[in-house]
Formats: structure tokens, sequence, C-alpha cells
């Protein structure tokens, strides 16, 4: 990309793995998996003004595409009772019996998913290049409904006096 002062941005992102695990929780509504990335920026050419600044992020974006929230409650009613009416007048009693009622309550809420970011490393410097790395980092995505989708990223930011330009490249998306 040419930035606004006439400097190259070149962002790279390279040797992406996403090791989808079993979650230690054998929990149906959790996604585990650990992730490893290299990531490079450059500033070439000739601009206007002097880089003065520069920065190298790296991250993945986490996709749910929807989440749930609930509770299960079931109890014992308290509104059973044992009698008996008659009785008077030489009659025989007669037994009345109303059974304790039985409250359950299951609510689940079901809501729009969402993406997240997570920046897992930044690398501010000042010259024109640098690169990061990340090896066996730990992803978990909790509460989500369905599957889990994400994909890696490499930022490069580079700011002159006039100008703070920034280009991004990604991964492919991929489920874990």
């Amino acid at each position: 990309m040419a930035s606004v002062d006439g400097w190259q941005l070149t962002a790279s992102l390279f040797d992406g793995v996403i090791n989808s695990v079993p979650n230690l929780a054998g929990d149906f509504l959790t996604r585990e998996a650990f992730v490893s990335a290299r990531g490079t920026g450059q500033i070439s050419g000739n601009g206007a003004h002097k880089i003065n600044s520069g920065a190298l992020l790296a991250g993945y974006q986490i996709g749910c595409p929807r989440t749930l929230d609930g509770e299960l409650a079931l109890g014992l009613g308290s509104t059973g009772s044992l009698g008996s009416s008659g009785g008077g007048d030489g009659n025989v009693p007669t037994p009345t019996i109303t059974p304790p009622t039985i409250n359950n309550n299951v609510k689940v809420k079901l809501t729009p998913g969402s993406v997240d970011d997570v920046q897992l490393v930044k690398k501010s410097f000042k010259g024109q290049n640098a690169s990061i790395s990340m090896d066996g980092v730990h992803i978990t995505m909790s509460g989500c409904g369905g599957p889990v989708t994400i994909r890696g990223y490499v930022t490069l930011n580079a700011g002159t006096a006039v100008s703070q330009d920034s280009v991004t490249v990604y991964g492919d998306p991929l489920r874990i």
C-alpha cells in the first residue's frame, strides 16, 4: 500500500498454524485451540516526510454465530395439602389429597453472535522493518452455540509528522 506521504507499506503473515484441541472442561459450548504465526512489516521507498513511529501487531479475529445464556431450575412447590371433609352427622369423613405441584423452569436466551478481535503481539519500532512471532498461544471461546471460526491478521502502522497509515493482511478463516 502506498501511504499518503509516498512510503510503501507491506505487511506479511506466514507460518500460521491453528491446532484445534478438545476443551479441558468437556463443555459442548467451549472451543480451544493453540495458534502460532509470524509476521513482518516493511516500510520502503522515499516518502515526503520522515517516518517517526511504527508498530506491527498480530492477533486473531474469533467469530461465534450465536451465544447461549440460560438457567435450569427444578423444584417442588408448596401448594400440596392433605385433609378431610365431612364426618359430621355420622358420615364417614372423605379424605382429600392435593398433590404438590412440580415447578420447573428452563430459560435459554439465544443472542446474536459476535466477532471478537484479540490482539496478541505488538512491536513498536523506529526504522523501516519489524518482525513478530508467536508460538503455542492458547485461544478459548466459551458460550458459543455453533462452530467457532478464527482468522489471523498482521497490521503495520506507520506515522510521519503529517499522516498515520495502516495496512492489514488476513489469513484464511478456519473452524476450531
